[in-house]
Protein backbone atom coordinates (compact mmCIF):
# COMPACT_ATOMS: atom_id res chain seq x y z
CA UNK A 1 0.00 0.00 0.00
CA UNK A 2 1.32 3.34 -1.00
CA UNK A 3 1.71 5.81 1.98
CA UNK A 4 3.37 8.80 -0.04
CA UNK A 5 1.54 10.95 -2.71
CA UNK A 6 4.18 13.85 -2.65
CA UNK A 7 6.40 12.67 -5.11
CA UNK A 8 7.14 13.55 -8.27
CA UNK A 9 5.33 11.51 -10.72
CA UNK A 10 1.40 11.07 -8.75
CA UNK A 11 0.50 7.72 -6.74
CA UNK A 12 -2.58 7.78 -5.05
CA UNK A 13 -2.70 7.47 -1.51
CA UNK A 14 -3.46 4.12 -0.16
CA UNK A 15 -2.94 2.92 -3.83
CA UNK A 16 -2.60 -0.70 -3.23
CA UNK A 17 -0.65 -3.40 -5.77
CA UNK A 18 1.60 -6.46 -5.62
CA UNK A 19 5.63 -5.99 -5.90
CA UNK A 20 6.60 -7.67 -8.97
CA UNK A 21 10.14 -6.70 -9.16
CA UNK A 22 12.91 -4.32 -7.62
CA UNK A 23 16.07 -2.20 -8.82
CA UNK A 24 18.88 -1.24 -6.77
CA UNK A 25 17.22 1.25 -4.79
CA UNK A 26 13.29 1.36 -5.72
CA UNK A 27 11.14 -1.42 -6.32
CA UNK A 28 8.45 -2.38 -8.88
CA UNK A 29 4.48 -2.39 -7.97
CA UNK A 30 1.67 -3.03 -10.29
CA UNK A 31 -0.98 -1.11 -8.59
CA UNK A 32 -4.32 -2.74 -8.26
CA UNK A 33 -6.37 -0.12 -10.11
CA UNK A 34 -5.28 2.48 -12.85
CA UNK A 35 -3.87 5.90 -12.07
CA UNK A 36 -2.76 8.60 -15.03
CA UNK A 37 0.46 8.49 -13.22
CA UNK A 38 0.83 4.62 -13.67
CA UNK A 39 3.39 3.24 -16.56
CA UNK A 40 3.54 -0.75 -18.32
CA UNK A 41 7.08 -0.91 -16.37
CA UNK A 42 8.15 -1.45 -19.41
CA UNK A 43 5.67 -4.01 -20.70
CA UNK A 44 5.74 -5.65 -17.46
CA UNK A 45 2.00 -4.86 -16.37
CA UNK A 46 -1.28 -3.36 -18.05
CA UNK A 47 -0.35 0.42 -18.98
CA UNK A 48 -1.38 3.01 -16.03
CA UNK A 49 -1.04 0.22 -13.27
CA UNK A 50 2.81 -0.19 -12.47
CA UNK A 51 5.22 2.37 -11.30
CA UNK A 52 8.73 2.20 -9.43
CA UNK A 53 8.69 3.23 -6.13
CA UNK A 54 10.63 4.27 -3.37
CA UNK A 55 10.44 1.23 -0.67
CA UNK A 56 10.11 3.55 2.29
CA UNK A 57 7.11 4.70 0.82
CA UNK A 58 5.16 1.64 0.82
CA UNK A 59 3.62 -0.73 3.55
CA UNK A 60 3.97 -4.15 3.54
CA UNK A 61 0.71 -6.33 4.66
CA UNK A 62 1.98 -9.85 3.45
CA UNK A 63 3.86 -10.63 6.62
CA UNK A 64 0.83 -9.56 9.31
CA UNK A 65 -1.07 -12.07 7.11
CA UNK A 66 1.07 -14.94 7.31
CA UNK A 67 1.20 -14.30 10.83
CA UNK A 68 -2.08 -14.17 11.24
CA UNK A 69 -2.48 -17.51 9.60
CA UNK A 70 0.47 -19.42 11.83
CA UNK A 71 -1.34 -18.28 15.16
CA UNK A 72 -5.24 -18.98 13.80
CA UNK A 73 -6.54 -22.36 14.84
CA UNK A 74 -7.65 -24.37 11.83
CA UNK A 75 -11.43 -24.08 12.71
CA UNK A 76 -11.17 -19.63 12.83
CA UNK A 77 -9.58 -19.66 9.28
CA UNK A 78 -12.39 -17.64 7.92
CA UNK A 79 -12.76 -15.04 10.66
CA UNK A 80 -9.10 -14.68 9.72
CA UNK A 81 -9.90 -14.03 6.17
CA UNK A 82 -12.26 -11.77 6.74
CA UNK A 83 -10.22 -9.27 8.50
CA UNK A 84 -8.85 -8.73 5.59
CA UNK A 85 -11.34 -8.43 2.99
CA UNK A 86 -12.14 -5.40 1.61
CA UNK A 87 -15.57 -4.62 2.15
CA UNK A 88 -17.71 -1.90 0.24
CA UNK A 89 -18.28 1.02 2.11
CA UNK A 90 -21.75 1.30 3.37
Amino acid sequence: MNMCSTMRSYTPFGARGTVIGRTDDKVMVMFDKQFVGGNDLYGQCQNYRGLLVDPNHLINFTKKFENALKKQNHGDKEAILNMFTERPAG
